[in-house]
């Protein structure tokens, strides 16, 4: 579910504070850190540290 998430991010990585999940265009104020900020800390915690 991870893996996928990350393939929603654009070209460089970056994410929108929305994502519409039919067409994978980003939407809203870009790039949106607490997205950024989520996704560090599932990585993590999926590392187990």
């Amino acid at each position: 579910m991870f893996r996928s998430l990350i393939a929603y991010s654009n070209h460089l990585g970056l994410f929108s504070e929305d994502i519409d999940f039919d067409t994978k265009r980003l939407l809203g104020n870009f790039p949106q850190g607490y997205s950024h900020l989520a996704l560090i800390d599932t990585s993590l915690t999926l590392q187990g540290l």
